[in-house]
């Protein structure tokens, strides 16, 4: 029976920091699952239901998610997940912290596409980096999570419930 939450992140084992973080910075309904390949992310959004935002905290290049078994996903893939799982809620927000996976050409392409399966009857907004990101726990710090490089961008984008874009912003 799939769980109703609010927030999901999905995350590589190596970024469990991440994931403690996630839950306790939003709190509520939320949930975490490690994913270590695609049968995994799978199987995490087919357990979740109505999420209205979702964080994707995966190894990626432009347009394309890395999984620590070494697997690749084509990042378009996981709107299908999304959509045959009936995942999402109307106007969900997802971000994906995967390294430059929104950069140049490739990373727009990645982004409409996505939103052409997984946003449409539905709308919502997709954010993605440009850059390397890292990610942060220090032992005694407020300053952790994950990060964008020097001179990265995170694109922004809304999309309307037919998977067209209605929208666009860029965070420096």
């Amino acid at each position: 029976m799939k769980k109703a939450v609010d927030n999901l992140c999905v995350y590589d084992p190596e970024f469990s920091g991440y994931a403690e973080a996630f839950l306790s910075d939003l709190g509520g309904s939320s949930a975490t699952a490690a994913v270590t390949s695609i049968e995994d992310l799978k199987a995490a959004l087919e357990e979740h239901a109505l999420v209205k935002y979702v964080e994707v905290c995966l190894h990626g290049s432009p347009g394309t998610i890395w999984f620590a078994n070494k697997g690749v996903m084509v990042g378009k893939y996981f709107g299908n997940l999304t959509t045959n799982a009936g995942t999402l809620q109307r106007n969900a927000r997802v971000l994906f912290l995967s390294c430059k996976i929104a950069e140049g050409e490739i990373g727009d392409e990645f982004m409409n596409k996505l939103a052409q399966t997984m946003l449409v009857g539905k709308g919502g907004t997709i954010g993605a980096t440009t850059v390397e990101n890292s990610v942060y726990f220090p032992r005694f710090s407020f300053a952790k999570g994950a990060f964008m490089q020097s001179g990265g961008v995170l694109k922004v984008r809304r999309y309307d419930a037919g998977g067209n874009q209605i929208g666009e912003r860029f965070v420096r």
